[in-house]
């Protein structure tokens, strides 16, 4: 009986020594494909690294109008607020609430009129962070000392009317409001 249990012993030890020569060499396989995965990541890496020749870069044909120094510089920008407010005149003592709302009423719509696609609270954040930039702090000292000139809106009109076609809608729309104005103008005069 101990001879039998001795030869199952060794029946079992000879079977775990051929299961794990069979793990070895199947570990050794698994080192082959490891080794082949990572040279596939390798290829990967370095396709992604050296652009294909015959790729193309994707171009913009509709350019998203920007809310930036140029705009405000531009034809419709912060020199035309004055002209907002030519015409206004205050109320006086008791009527500060009521002032207040028409003075925001009218800068709400030249912001409007210059960049329609924000909410006023918005365009307000916008405008104060590009107010912080030096040639739009250099643009507000020229305008404060009367120095500038038609040459400067020329160009800068051409750069904004380049960028977006918004500004052509918004012409017919102020021709719009001028002839409502003379209609207004000419009844006042008749009565």
């Amino acid at each position: 009986m101990s001879n039998s249990i001795t030869h199952s012993d060794s029946d079992n030890n000879d079977d775990i020594i051929d299961n794990y020569e069979n793990e070895k060499s199947g570990d050794e396989n698994e080192d082959e494909n490891v080794d082949w995965i990572k040279s596939e990541e390798d290829d990967e890496e370095a396709r992604k690294k050296s652009p294909d020749p015959t790729t193309k870069k994707h171009i913009v044909r509709n350019p998203i109008p920007k809310l930036n120094t140029e705009r405000l510089k531009g034809p419709k920008g912060v020199h035309t607020i004055e002209k907002y407010f030519e015409d206004f005149k205050f109320h006086g003592k008791g009527y500060e609430r009521h002032d207040l709302n028409r003075i925001m009423k009218r800068l709400e719509h030249w912001s409007h009129r210059l960049f329609p696609k924000l909410q006023f609270d918005d365009f307000l954040a916008k405008v104060e962070t590009l107010g912080h930039k030096k040639d739009m702090q250099t643009f507000i000292k020229k305008y404060r000392n009367d120095m500038i000139t038609a040459d400067d809106d020329v160009i800068t009109e051409q750069a904004v009317d380049a960028e977006d076609e918004i500004d052509i809608q918004m012409d017919e729309f102020d021709q719009l409001i001028a002839e409502q104005l003379e209609k207004q103008q000419l009844a006042k005069n008749k009565v």
